[in-house]
């Protein structure tokens, strides 16, 4: 590929990744645009958030109150937050974006070691603020507790002020006076990413998301977070419950499928027994819940609006106020634009990709028809077609006495091969030790091996045994010959050789079948032996009805134990098993 089309090809190679870049962007400002969020009550309010505003309805479920964090406070409200019995509003300020590295842990859902802040911070510092909603005036809260920059929850005893927090990626819980002082803590492994965290008749319960539960846990200080109770809360589509309300008689749980989104309300009785899951005709991915007017209020985050579900399961529409209407509009021209930006960079690929096909058969005309022909129907057999309309006979070097040896492409190739295998393999050992080392530094892996570097080591492990698969068939494939003299095939495989007359072999468009052989002349696409040689002294001998396809194909690989055949069906296994390992740990 050289001038123009060299040229034409970074200029789809640039347009393709600049569409994604753009589709990207979009997806990002469609996550980021402001929704509804957790539900607190306090004297007979329930109150709501909706990004940094937070409003408090009556008992007429009409706004008696609102305030912007932002413009009020001057902080930035992350995460949850609550009440202390006077009024005042805990909640915990940061400034800043998540990194690189916290971002990827998130996906992966990756513990983090805790950082504890060594004394009280500042004003305008990362970490919790108590807040006074009458003279708008803040205070750092505690000393000593952990920095969060990840997903967690906190619930308020009113009546002693004690704060209880889950902080969900380190897997720990906390109990925490009112002069923000840690009196109690949760046994290390005691709980996998808790969400959740509730008092219901002065007892604490927590949504143990990874282990699948609602625990009622031990509230005093020396025996904090021992489990009391429990009962496992999944249905048979969803298990992970990670948000939870109480009506007095039932929980109504928010379990979610294996991305947390998407939820499914299930209601249990006070004992752990499933009672019915719960339609939400108006709410596909459901958020945060809370029983408040003998109604259950929930959140949904696809549609950014609040729905009521009555006692009897029946929704009750949506609930919608005029103060919510602009918020709503705001959020709804962010979302709009964000799925424009991403519908510019699928148009952009689109054009990208029509481009290239243009620029393909306008520069490689020739090449690009003869790809689109080995897409369509295999070169196997379009050797075979093509030699019958021909009517070809064998070449006159194949008459004699001599034999042709065709020209095996891993071997002319061995050392491109080699030099590729060596520096994937070199990258991808930079990668897994220094992804390692940058998970210690950002406090989301511990020097032990836990929960945090299991998924990598499981990754790590199944990419480096491909490898070495790789590198096996590599070296066999490098021993395959195929020659042809006369009409007779010979094939050799280390020391294994077989002779058959090219009217009598089998094959399929990617092995020919002797006796004691299988052997391997393409993978997928790829051509393990020269096509042209293969063309002229081999494909145009083959007998159409000699091709073996389906079962019988299966049956000749399975029973000689081909090795590419028996590697493919290990990478399948190792994906599986992978799979199910991973589902353990994420």
């Amino acid at each position: 590929m050289e001038g123009k089309s060299l040229i034409a090809a970074v200029a789809i190679v640039t347009g393709a990744i600049l569409s994604f870049i753009i589709w990207q962007t979009g997806n990002i400002l469609q996550t980021q645009s402001e929704r509804f969020g957790f539900f607190k009550q306090h004297n007979q309010h329930l109150i709501i958030t909706h990004g940094q505003h937070v409003f408090w309805l009556n008992e007429q479920n009409k706004i008696s109150r609102k305030l912007d964090i932002n413009q009020t406070f001057k902080l930035n409200k992350f995460g949850d937050y609550d009440f202390f019995n006077n009024g005042d509003i805990l909640l915990y300020h940061r400034q800043a974006r998540h990194d690189f590295f916290t971002g990827i842990a998130q996906l992966l859902r990756l513990r983090k070691q805790t950082q504890y802040q060594s004394s009280t911070h500042q004003m305008g510092e990362e970490g919790f603020y108590r807040c006074d909603t009458q003279t708008f005036q803040c205070a750092p809260f505690g000393t000593g507790l952990p920095k969060l920059s990840r997903s967690f929850r906190i619930a308020i005893d009113r009546f002693k002020d004690t704060v209880y927090l889950a902080d969900t990626s380190a897997h720990q819980i906390y109990k925490i006076n009112a002069q923000g002082m840690i009196t109690g803590m949760s046994a290390d492994n005691e709980f996998t990413f808790p969400n959740q965290i509730s008092l219901i008749n002065n007892q604490v319960f927590v949504a143990d998301t990874n282990n699948h539960r609602i625990v009622k846990i031990d509230n005093a200080d020396l025996t904090f977070g021992q489990p009391l109770f429990s009962f496992i809360a999944t249905t048979n589509k969803r298990r992970w419950p990670h948000q939870f309300t109480f009506d007095g008689e039932h929980f109504w749980v928010n379990i979610a499928d294996s991305n947390m989104a998407f939820g499914q309300i299930a209601k249990f009785d006070v004992n752990g027994r499933q009672v019915k899951t719960v339609h939400l005709p108006l709410s596909p991915d459901p958020f945060a819940l809370t029983f408040w007017q003998q109604q259950v209020w929930l959140t949904d985050f696809e549609t950014g609006r609040i729905e009521r579900i009555s006692m009897q399961d029946q929704s009750l529409g949506i609930f919608l106020l005029p103060e919510f209407i602009e918020l709503e509009k705001t959020a709804q021209a962010q979302k709009t634009k964000g799925e424009e930006v991403s519908l510019y960079g699928a148009v952009l690929f689109g054009f990208v990709l029509i481009g290239g096909f243009i620029a393909a058969f306008k520069l490689e005309n020739e090449q690009t028809k003869y790809t689109f022909k080995q897409l369509t129907k295999n070169a196997t057999d379009l050797a075979i077609e093509q030699a019958q309309r021909d009517n070809s006979e064998p070449q006159p070097a194949l008459s004699n006495a001599k034999t042709v040896w065709v020209t095996n492409r891993v071997v002319k190739y061995k050392k491109r091969i080699m030099l590729f295998l060596f520096a994937f393999s070199t990258l991808l050992f930079i990668s897994v030790v220094g992804f390692a080392i940058a998970l210690y530094q950002h406090n989301l892996a511990t020097g032990a091996l836990d929960h945090s570097l299991i998924p990598l080591l499981i990754l790590s492990l199944f990419m480096f045994i491909m490898l070495k698969m790789m590198l096996t068939l590599t070296n066999r494939l490098n021993l395959a010959e195929i020659g042809v003299k006369g009409d007779q095939l010979i094939v050799k495989q280390g020391e294994k050789e077989d002779l058959l007359a090219l009217n009598q072999v089998r094959y399929s468009p990617t092995y020919l079948i002797t006796k004691q052989i299988c052997m391997p002349i393409a993978h997928g696409q790829m051509k393990l032996f020269d096509s042209q040689e293969m063309s002229r002294y081999v494909f145009s001998q083959l007998k159409t009805q000699n091709k073996l396809v389906g079962f019988a194909l299966f049956k000749h690989l399975w029973q000689q134990k081909e090795p590419l055949f028996t590697s493919q069906l290990i990478f399948i296994s190792s994906v599986i098993v992978v799979g199910v390992a991973l589902q353990f740990f994420i």
